[in-house]
This record gives structure tokens, sequence and C-alpha cells, in this order.
């Protein structure tokens, strides 16, 4: 489940990048979690295997681009095809370092799923990061500074590292229990940073357009009044035309 959400979240934020939402960010959450958790519960119900996986994967990111975004279902089914891909590719390439690691079977991967699992969604999530802003989309998308992927860098090489301290430090059980919830708490706090500055982004961009509309507004309030204050020049004169007129008539 934690699996799945993850890789969520890590959707939601590409495809923030490239497109535009059809719902708040809250509602395409909800929709994200449901659509993900069903695709949890079939893999889970078919055994979880390898081809099953791939199948849940591209249809639950299939899905939740379409329903939540303003893309072509052909277009969301390529990026699911890219997303999964890179989602596999750092997956095996997170057991075969494991593997080398801890001299194991590469099929053992099963006994350090909750350290591989951090790392290979960090590279997921960094990799997709990079593939975010180069795609090329029809709306104006948010840039990310260059800064902000220094984070998940350090954050994969502290995955890294302890990994390296399990496999060589003859640590204990419960002392790869603590280093595998600092790493869920790593990637989950990598992905809470990126969501929270997409986030402070969208506001400033809010606040940018009722700052231009206050703008315009005041530009529309000063015509206005160059208007009224010509239109009472204006009167003045008619009734001084006016009066002018009036004391013609009488003259004559």
């Amino acid at each position: 489940v934690v699996v799945y959400l993850t890789e969520m979240l890590i959707s939601y934020i590409f495809l923030s990048n490239v497109s535009e939402k059809r719902f708040p960010s809250g509602r395409c959450l909800v929709i994200g979690a449901a659509v993900f958790g069903a695709a949890c519960a079939g893999n889970l119900l078919l055994d979880n295997n390898i081809v099953v996986n791939t199948v849940t994967t591209i249809l639950a990111n299939s899905s939740f681009a379409i329903l939540c975004f303003e893309i072509r279902w052909i277009i969301a089914v390529f990026y699911s095809l890219i997303l999964c891909a890179v989602n596999a590719v750092w997956e095996f390439a997170a057991i075969s370092l494991v593997s080398a690691i801890t001299k194991s079977h590469f099929f053992d991967y099963n006994s350090d799923f909750i350290l591989e699992c951090p790392l290979s969604k960090t590279l997921y999530f960094f990799t997709v990061l990079i593939f975010s802003r180069l795609v090329k989309s029809t709306v104006q998308r948010k840039r990310l500074p260059l800064a902000l992927f220094l984070y998940p860098a350090a954050v994969t090489v502290c995955l890294v590292l302890f990994w390296i301290v399990c496999a060589h430090a003859g640590i204990t059980a419960d002392g790869q229990k603590y280093l595998a919830a600092a790493s869920m708490i790593l990637l989950c706090s990598t992905v809470l940073l990126f969501v929270t500055y997409q986030h402070q982004m969208e506001q400033e961009n809010e606040a940018m357009q009722m700052r231009s509309e206050f703008a315009r507004l005041q530009t529309e309030k000063a015509y206005y009044d160059i208007l009224e204050q010509q239109n009472q020049q204006l009167m003045l004169y008619a009734h001084d035309a006016k009066n002018h007129l009036a004391e013609i008539g009488s003259l004559n």
C-alpha cells in the first residue's frame, strides 16, 4: 500500500508539471489514492507477480492521468509506459545493488525489500522530476529550480550508505528496522518537499494573477476617471456656451 501510494504521489507531481489539473489538488489526490489503491488490491489478489504488477501500474497511471488531468488517453498511456519503464529500471538497479553488497541471490530481494523500496523509489522520483523538465507541454509548466534537486540526490546517497552499513557492519535486526524507518521517512520527506513547493508555486501564481487583475482594474479606474473629468469639462463648456448664447439672444 505504501509503495503504491508513493508511486501515486510521484505520478501526481509529474502530471502536474506537464499538464493542467481537472480538479483541485485535494480531489485529485483522493481520486489517485482510490485508483492506485484498487491497483494495489488487484495486484495482491492476483499473487503479486511481475506481469500483474506491471499491468496494474500502467492501468493505474493511465487512469489517474485521464481522470484528473487535461491529457488525451493516448498521451496518458504513453506517459504511463515511460513511468513504468523508469520505475522497473530503478527497481532492478536497486535489487542488483543490494544483491552485490549483501552477496545474496538476486531473487532473494524480499528479505531486503523495506530498504530497497525507499532507494528505488527515490531514484525513480529523481528521474521523473528530470523527465518532467524535458517534456514539452501545450501549457506553461512550472519550472523547478536546479537547487531543489540536491535534496533527493542527498537522500539517495544516504540510502546507499544505509545499505552499506546494514551489509558490512553486522548491525542488529532492530538497527536494520531503525534504518529502514529512517529510509522511509527520508523518502516521504522528499516527496513532501516537492508537493509543498508545487503547492506554494500554485499559490504564488494565483497571487500573481490577482495582482495582475488588480493592476488592470486600477488602470481602468484611472481611465474612467479621466473620462469623467473630460465629461465634467464638456458639461461646463456646454453651460458656458448656453449662457453666452442667451446673452447674445438678449442683445439681439
